[in-house]
């Protein structure tokens, strides 16, 4: 299981109605994707692979449709699993709206708001992107919105959640960034960046699962 934790921040400085970030700015990153080696392979079921993702930052804007209209410049090719455009306050995510490669949008998280729910349903065959220790993008089968149930199934059985205390903390160390996410299941098993093979359930943010293709 890869887990991943943010820092809790106060509110976001974000000017909602001129939409200006009032100290950071927002980044436009379109998302392609590369081969994954052999060697990193596991197993994967038949007819999908799994893939190194290669972000790259293709623009910088202080105001959102500043960076809409760098993102809406931009030019996909075959390897461009989509576009990001985010902003962050105090090193966690407080705006992200990502997009597919036919620049429609995919999905939106902004700090404050109630969360949306997922665009894809239980058992839909989906494209997930996982930065946290992998920066890789796999397909997976959606199995629900992460639930407090499966928070306690990680703290009674990874060591790292066990810092936190007791299963309450390691639940309140959970941001609303954090919550806002889908659990799924990878059709492809692989080594993340420290060697280590991803479960059976992942834990993904809904704003980096994308339609399957």
């Amino acid at each position: 299981m890869m887990m991943f934790l943010t820092i809790k921040v106060k509110n976001t400085r974000y000017d909602i109605k001129n939409q200006i970030l009032m100290d950071d700015d927002f980044f436009v990153y379109q998302l392609d994707v590369a081969p994954m080696s052999p060697e990193d392979i596991i197993s994967a079921e038949p007819g999908v692979q799994a893939y190194l993702l290669k972000d790259r930052q293709i623009g910088r804007a202080s105001r959102r449709q500043q960076a809409v209209e760098i993102f809406e410049k931009a030019s996909p090719t075959n390897k461009t699993l989509g576009f990001e455009i985010s902003s962050e306050c105090d090193w966690a995510a407080d705006f992200v709206e990502t997009f597919c490669a036919d620049k429609s949008q995919n999905a939106v998280f902004s700090l404050g708001d109630d969360p949306a729910p997922c665009r894809f349903k239980p058992g839909e065959k989906v494209l997930c992107m996982l930065r946290a220790r992998t920066d890789k993008v796999f397909p997976a089968i959606v199995l629900g919105p992460l639930t407090e149930k499966e928070l306690v199934r990680i703290y009674e059985t990874d060591e790292i959640a066990h810092l936190a205390g007791s299963v309450e903390n390691f639940m309140e160390s959970w941001t609303d960034w954090d919550w806002d996410s889908v659990m799924v299941h990878p059709l492809v098993h692989f080594l993340d960046s420290w060697g280590e093979e991803v479960g059976e359930t992942e834990i993904v943010h809904r704003t980096s699962v994308f339609p399957f293709k």
